[in-house]
């Protein structure tokens, strides 16, 4: 759970630990305010989770496409195949959602109990307010400097077990 990971991360101090981990956070979360507190930032996170799976998905398949040689099969590609598809498809899944990302964290670290920000729409409003469209690519460099070698690795990764296993997708 998503939420529980923020809750935890931002208790800065020893005297600001509420929480022991992610698990302590969520039933913690869930008993004072409920399902809703639980489930907070959901909103921006199938947002991004939904349009960005797409376009991971689909730049994977297709960069696998351009790049398999002709005479081989789709699970047969040399291993800098799956390193490039994952890669343009990481990038592909922040270049457009790293915005909700942005807004989802600001919900997901709120004071809950005492919300600043009610609704997306409302981080939206105020975040904009307050520094224009650019606030919502704060930390976008770094993060698209990671999507590449991260996602890379992972796919790359993914098709290997693959081949080692036997259970070839099609």
């Amino acid at each position: 759970m998503d939420h529980a990971r923020i809750r935890v991360q931002i208790q800065k101090t020893m005297a600001d630990r509420i929480y022991t981990g992610s698990v302590d956070a969520a039933v913690k979360i869930l008993k004072q305010y409920g399902i809703r507190g639980l489930f907070r930032g959901q909103v921006p996170t199938a947002i991004r989770e939904s349009t960005g799976l797409c376009l991971y998905f689909r730049y994977i398949e297709m960069m696998t496409t351009m790049l398999t040689p002709p005479d081989l099969h789709h699970n047969e590609v040399p291993i800098y195949v799956p390193l490039i598809a994952g890669g343009v498809g990481g990038i592909m899944y922040w270049m457009f959602n790293y915005p909700f990302d942005y807004v989802k964290t600001l919900m997901q670290s709120d004071k809950l109990g005492d919300l600043k920000y009610p609704t997306m729409t409302a981080v939206f409003k105020d975040q904009y307010r307050l520094g224009g469209w650019r606030v919502f690519f704060k930390g976008y460099g770094i993060c698209m400097l990671r999507a590449f070698p991260v996602n890379a690795a992972c796919v790359a990764t993914y098709r290997v077990m693959q081949r080692v296993t036997g259970h070839v997708s099609h």
